[in-house]
């Protein structure tokens, strides 16, 4: 089973992946969310994503950052 997150926007248009790694605790911290970005080891959909991907309202999607962290993250 997928753990389930969902993310506030808090006032701002968008979430930026290292953001969103860092809430949904895929990531230790904004370091280390950017190194796994930068080395392709974030994937959103299936799809590796470089650090300006983000997500708006409403949208739900799986992130895989590495081998083993998965979460099914929504934006409130």
């Amino acid at each position: 089973d997928l753990p389930e997150v969902t993310l506030e926007l808090e006032g701002q248009d968008a979430l930026f992946i290292t953001q969103i790694l860092n809430q949904a605790e895929l990531a230790k911290n904004s370091s280390s969310a950017k190194d796994m970005i930068k080395r392709g080891a974030v994937k959103v959909d299936g799809e590796v994503v470089d650090a300006g991907f983000s997500l708006t309202s409403g949208q739900t999607v799986v992130i895989q950052a590495g081998k083993k962290a998965y979460a099914k993250v929504t934006v409130a």
